[in-house]
């Protein structure tokens, strides 16, 4: 595949066994492929229906599921990524927490998440979210982008994106 095509990927707990379904979630997609964890709150009844797609320096994405606990710590920084994501809630709240800061999203909301820092979000039952992940390279020509981070807030409007 050259390097400016794409390929919808996508990936849910539907597609693993009964008996290992969150845990091979967990471990083959999760831990390899998002190079992050994952922590049920679900109760037992974990699912996660999750599109992606790589636009080159640009990739959108949805995810879809039960009361779950995505975790990027420490340890997952060793891949380098410098990416940033806007998340946008459409069924919320999420809870997430970055550089020592915590806050809450509802629906209709949205925020920035650099994922070169360890970070923690919190989504709810039958929580769906939108994102948008580019590189830092290809920031950096719009803005100092870690000040955006450092000013980010949730934002309701759905037409701009404001930093506060």
């Amino acid at each position: 595949m050259s390097p400016t095509s794409s390929r919808l990927l996508r990936i849910s707990t539907e597609m693993f066994p009964e008996r290992d379904r969150f845990s091979a979630f967990r471990e083959e997609f999760v831990r390899r492929i998002l190079r992050m964890d994952v922590i049920d709150h679900s109760g037992g009844r974990a699912r996660a229906d999750l599109t992606f797609m790589p636009l080159g320096p640009v990739a959108v994405g949805t995810l879809a599921g039960t009361s779950s606990e995505f975790v990027r710590e420490k340890h997952h920084l060793k891949d380098g990524s410098d990416d940033f994501r806007l998340n946008i809630v459409e069924t919320g709240p999420v809870r997430f927490a970055q550089a020592g800061q915590e806050r809450t999203c509802d629906s209709g909301w949205a925020y920035f998440m650099d994922h070169g820092r360890p970070e923690r979000a919190l989504g709810p039952s039958r929580g769906r979210m939108r994102m948008l992940r580019c590189r830092l390279p290809h920031l950096k020509p719009w803005y100092p982008i870690r000040k955006i981070w450092q000013a980010a807030r949730c934002v309701r409007d759905r037409s701009t994106f404001f930093v506060a």
